[in-house]
């Protein structure tokens, strides 16, 4: 189809019709495939025809063939098995069976069949079941027939704790779900089953970082949650915590030091955001930026980045005018070049480059106060990554 150019009456057409060789169809010279008896399971198979000129025109002289080929898939008697995907607590059941199938799964550990099991409609949600590991099996249903069953078992992941403030006490409580036992740390190293065992109320007197997670038998740990807390540090500007493992940052294999190729190396973090245009918390991977910066300073830029195995990118309207609102990296830049004057240079140099054309292209910033780990780190501007 689509060959326009040989349309003369002197150009004749001749078709010849094949079919990938198999026991179960074969193709006629019309290119009609009869099925002489069905498969077990679905069969994919190359149809093709060449079609040769004779006579000639100018686009297509006497001699020319041209080929076209298509995949036919015949149906078996019985439909491929489903495909189960587990991320977390969600189950998604998907099939690669040809014509009109449904799936059905169970998970009391029963096998499904063409009348037994619920019939798959969407991603199927395991965060309220209270025994783990899940036995979740599935078949593929087509015409009355039943695919092999597809097994897997899943083990249940908690959900993160919850960290909150009382002002008036001056302490903070962790809340988990039922039957979980809280861990948690105040310097913000990951905490694990070796840190502290929650128990009640926990005295917030000065800043810091509070750090939690969720442990029970037969499950996955939750996420680690973390907050921070400023205690009696006003700030006009908005307020930007990274927390993160310490041996991450001044342990032996840290990167807060004075070595370009350290850049290389890269760590976990959270990174939480306050301002009057409102606040975000998310995971994070973060690395040392700059030149001299890395080199010769004591405080040092980074870069943030929001990889889909942390917790995807940040969506958030950072710049407060609604032209990006999604980030899969950003800066925190330490302002070398002016540490110990202005502090403002560079990012003056680029709100004036915007400014002044809307064909230049310069990247936004917003100075924010750091605090790393709970201890203020400085003035530092939060900025587009040129990436």
């Amino acid at each position: 189809s689509g060959n326009t150019a040989i349309t003369p009456a002197n150009a004749t057409l001749t078709y010849a019709w094949s079919l990938e060789s198999n026991s179960y169809a074969t193709v006629n010279n019309s290119g009609v495939v009869t099925v002489s008896s069905l498969p077990q399971s679905d069969l994919t198979l190359t149809l093709t025809v060449t079609v040769a000129v004779s006579g000639g025109t100018p686009a297509a002289p006497a001699g020319t063939t041209l080929t076209a080929s298509k995949e036919i898939t015949i149906q078996g008697t019985t439909p491929s098995a489903p495909i189960i995907n587990a991320s977390g607590n969600s189950v998604t059941l998907s099939t690669e069976a040809a014509g009109t199938t449904s799936i059905r799964y169970t998970l009391d550990g029963s096998d499904p069949t063409a009348t037994n099991g619920t019939v798959y409609d969407g991603a199927i949600d395991l965060s309220t079941r209270t025994t783990s590991p899940v036995t979740i099996k599935a078949v593929t249903v087509r015409n009355g027939n039943v695919s092999a069953v597809t097994t897997q078992v899943v083990t249940l992941t908690l959900p993160a704790p919850v960290i909150t403030a009382d002002a008036e006490t001056g302490t903070a409580t962790i809340s988990a779900t039922a039957g979980a036992t809280i861990y948690y740390t105040t310097d913000g190293s990951v905490p694990t089953t070796a840190s502290r065992r929650y128990t009640g109320p926990i005295q917030v007197d000065k800043t810091m970082v509070v750090r939690a997670v969720s442990v029970e038998k037969g499950k996955l740990n939750s996420d680690i949650y973390t907050s921070t807390f400023i205690v009696q540090e006003p700030h006009d500007i908005p307020v930007v915590s990274l927390v993160t493992d310490p041996e991450n940052l001044w342990g032996s294999t840290g990167i807060y030091k004075y070595n370009l190729e350290i850049k290389e190396e890269k760590r976990p973090a959270n990174l939480a955001y306050e301002g009057e245009d409102g606040s975000f918390s998310i995971d994070c991977e973060i690395s040392l930026h700059g030149g001299m910066t890395v080199t010769a300073m004591d405080k040092k830029s980074f870069t943030l980045r929001f990889h889909d195995n942390y917790a995807g990118k940040l969506d958030y309207d950072l710049f407060e005018d609604g032209e990006v609102t999604s980030f899969r990296s950003l800066l925190l830049r330490a302002s070398h070049e002016s540490t110990y004057s202005s502090h403002m240079r560079d990012a003056l140099m680029g709100h004036v480059a915007s400014n002044s054309s809307d064909a230049m292209v310069a990247q936004k910033f917003k100075y924010v106060a750091l605090y790393l780990n709970g201890e203020y780190w400085g003035l530092y501007a939060l900025r587009e990554h040129h990436s």
